[in-house]
């Protein structure tokens, strides 16, 4: 199972790719945008082009900007499941993937990150975004 969170920054999207490739990612399960600032979702579309997604999890706050315009067209040509971040888990093998958040929407865009809780035999990784609370 392949999970990416985030892609960097516009401009970058197939440094993130290469990045992939070099991995032999062929295919990405759950891609997580953790929220519409450029820095997080810009180099999304870059792998939207570059491989088949079959589902996408954000906050559900969207943003004016060209960037996250950018984004959400990807989002619907790829035409992939789309979820807005409400408590998903994925178990794969000995590890379980988790949405924790955010539960309540935010006035501030980082806030309004999707957080995610990775757990495995050896421990558990906590993915934040930029959320600081």
């Amino acid at each position: 199972m392949d999970i990416l969170i985030d892609a960097w920054d516009t401009g970058y999207g197939s440094k993130v790719v290469s990045y992939l490739q070099n991995r032999d990612v062929d295919d990405i399960e759950i891609l997580i945008a953790t929220h519409p600032h450029a820095d997080h979702i810009g180099g999304l579309p870059a792998v939207f082009e570059a491989y088949n997604v079959e589902t996408v999890v954000d906050s559900g706050v969207s943003h004016m900007s060209q960037t996250y315009q950018r984004y959400w067209s990807a989002v619907q040509a790829e035409g992939c499941d789309y979820q807005k971040a409400a408590g998903q888990s994925w178990t794969f093998g000995n590890c379980q993937f988790e949405v924790l958040g955010p539960t309540t929407t935010y006035q501030n865009l980082n806030d309004n990150s999707v957080v995610a809780r990775l757990t495995s035999l050896g421990g558990a990784f906590l993915f934040t975004g930029d959320a600081l609370g």
